[in-house]
């Protein structure tokens, strides 16, 4: 087909892309060797620093940082105003720190939200760029709300098999490119069982408990009231009680999963879309790493808790879960590659 001039649309992708390849070559990267995709949440940004040495950015040893406006601003893209705190909005491409692979890790520290006035298409824009730079795997992570206190708690890490999306702005309407993927992509492995199966087996290796479950994606950027809480809690039941009498073995606990954030799912929407591309394929292992860092409308196990649900505690809880978060993905990027987790 002829190149379309849509904003966000391939052009726009293909020309992000060799700006990105041209910034990696002129540090000595070779821009074949990025496979991976990590993106960050809020107050998950931190795993640069932490696994990528992104403190050294720009340096010659360290990796390279580049802010999403400055890409923008190349293409004639009007820069998002405004910010949201825990959120840098660059790219980070560098090597895990101890790993001489000559691997490359491409990190989306923050994201642009859907609540902010974006369409989906530029918040899910850097997808399409690694697509486009052939990236092999993508782990998501968000940081939620509890909806189910008797199963998560604050501090837990849920690994997404299962999704709701309340958003009603999927970022495949409109025009289709099929060198991004097909007109009516199927959705039978939107997250893949055997991606997750494997990151199970990692945390298992390293004592973190990793309960899996539902991620219920609002539209925000209000947190839930408690009646809405009622009702995703009563959502959540009657799907998993469906799911058992499927035999889907996703739901095969006796008890319902579930947590409740603004993001993620439109991301995971077009990973899959890409995975089933025949021009440009990507992301064969696709997961989401959901941090609970609150309990949904403060409706904790012994019912409403004292306190106004506030960002900043939201980003902070997710802070304090850095160690714990970093350490999985990257023995699971590790794992994936082969290597010893």
């Amino acid at each position: 087909m002829e190149n379309s001039t849509e904003r966000f649309g391939y052009d726009d992708a293909a020309r992000a892309r060799d700006l990105l390849v041209s910034d990696l070559q002129g540090h000595g990267m070779e821009p074949a060797q990025v496979k991976d995709m990590v993106i960050l949440g809020s107050g998950l940004d931190t795993f640069g620093y932490d696994h990528m040495d992104e403190g050294n950015a720009g340096n010659e040893s360290g990796p390279i940082k580049i802010p999403f406006n400055r890409f923008y601003n190349d293409l004639g893209i009007d820069s998002l105003k405004g910010s949201v705190q825990g959120h840098s909005r660059s790219l980070v491409v560098g090597s895990l720190n101890g790993d001489l692979s000559g691997k490359l890790v491409l990190a989306q520290s923050g994201r642009e939200h859907p609540y902010e006035g974006v369409a989906t298409k530029r918040a899910t824009f850097w997808l399409r760029v690694a697509q486009l730079m052939g990236v092999e795997t993508l782990i998501g992570s968000n940081a939620s709300g509890s909806l189910t206190p008797g199963s998560l708690g604050i501090g837990d890490l849920m690994l997404v098999h299962s999704e709701k999306d309340y958003g009603m702005d999927n970022p495949l309407i409109g025009e289709n490119d099929e060198r991004f993927g097909p007109r009516f992509p199927h959705r039978g492995d939107s997250y893949p069982e055997e991606t997750r199966k494997m990151i199970k087996i990692v945390a298992a290796r390293m004592g973190i408990d990793l309960v899996e479950g539902t991620y219920v994606r609002m539209a925000g950027p209000n947190y839930e009231s408690t009646e809405q809480v009622y009702d995703l809690r009563a959502m959540l039941d009657e799907m998993w009680h469906q799911g058992r009498v499927q035999n889907d073995v996703r739901f095969k606990k006796p008890f319902t999963v579930g947590t409740a954030g603004m993001s993620s799912t439109f991301e995971n929407m077009v990973a899959q879309h890409a995975s089933q591309s025949k021009e440009n394929p990507a992301f064969k292992n696709r997961a989401y790493i959901s941090a609970v860092t609150n309990y949904a409308a403060m409706l904790g196990p012994i019912g409403l808790m004292n306190g106004e649900l506030k960002h900043d505690h939201v980003k902070d809880a997710a802070g304090e879960m850095r160690g714990k978060f970093g350490n999985l993905v990257k023995n699971v990027l590790l794992e994936l590659r082969g290597g010893q987790a």
